[in-house]
């Protein structure tokens, strides 16, 4: 038997108005745009450099062979998917062991080495209780078949802002299958976002697993990869045609040449970890909907 489990839902859309701003231009910020996008390594140092800026203490160090593991881990698992990197880009690079839990800013290109531009703590899923489960691994992608919403900033019954501050993104990878650590060998099915958490109570947590399933951000780090639309690659195209995305997006969007599409979860403390398996993941979310479905309407 296979389990469902709904990790995360989203609330109704919150108005379009980010209440944390970017950070104040210094020099340096936002250098990629007299930089031409045909000079990628060019755009990726200058983007390094605006991510320090922004993020200050928040841009963590990494040793440099647990970079190296997750890029490894990375490259395997988009082999494995047959996603390819078929030209410059940024790819984010989620770690969930529990003793790292890191995200990685990747500059990733075809023929060539793939370098770190900087990293955050994050918190991953963390298993053992009532819709907690490990958050999946494998390769998703925001093609913008989901264009995700803005968090309202409400609190729930216990006074969190599970999604954090009125106004920040959340980046919706639809459904993911992962361990069912209620039983073992077989897989529930989580809703998989990445976004904020709450700035006071939560945040300073970060690092270690918290999470339903999703993948906790540091706020500074959500308004940033928000405003220069780094996971954005598909749906800039579409703004100017699609008005959920152009309301999205707001008017203060600076769309980075390096833009990339590419969200990949790995283990290094589970190299063979299963990778989740969306089409599985969206069979399994419709026939329990059906089911429900059936339930009410008998």
């Amino acid at each position: 038997m296979i389990t469902l489990a709904l990790a995360a839902a989203g609330p109704a859309r919150a108005q379009p108005v980010t209440t944390i701003a970017p950070a104040p231009q210094q020099a340096g910020q936002n250098a990629q745009l007299a930089v031409s996008p045909a000079d990628p390594a060019a755009q990726a140092l200058h983007l390094a450099d605006e991510m320090k800026l922004a993020l200050g203490t928040q841009d963590v160090a990494v040793p440099q062979a647990e970079r190296d593991r997750a890029i490894a881990l990375a490259r395997k698992a988009l082999q494995t998917r047959n996603v390819a990197i078929d030209h410059p880009q940024l790819v984010m690079v989620v770690d969930r062991a529990v003793k790292v839990q890191r995200l990685l800013v990747v500059f990733a290109q075809p023929g060539a080495a793939w370098e770190v531009l900087g990293a955050v703590k994050v918190s991953t899923g963390r298993p053992g209780q009532a819709e907690h489960f490990k958050t999946p691994v494998g390769v998703m992608i925001n093609d913008g078949s989901i264009p995700g919403y803005r968090a309202q900033g409400t609190v729930n019954q216990n006074g969190i802002r599970g999604i954090g501050a009125k106004g920040l993104r959340v980046y919706d990878f639809g459904w993911s299958t992962t361990a069912d650590w209620r039983h073992p060998g077989q897989v529930a099915v989580v809703r998989l976002e990445m976004h904020a958490t709450d700035p006071v109570y939560l945040e300073p947590k970060l690092g270690t697993p918290e999470s339903e399933a999703c993948i906790h951000i540091p706020t500074k780090f959500n308004v940033f990869i928000d405003h220069n639309g780094l996971l954005d690659a598909d749906l800039a195209p579409k703004a100017a045609s699609d008005p959920e995305i152009a309301w999205l997006f707001g008017p203060d969007h600076v769309q980075s040449p390096l833009a990339g599409d590419k969200l990949v979860v790995v283990d290094s403390s589970e190299p063979d970890a299963p990778l989740s398996d969306p089409q599985e993941a969206q069979q399994i979310e419709q026939n329990w909907a059906n089911y429900m479905k059936s339930i009410n309407h008998s």
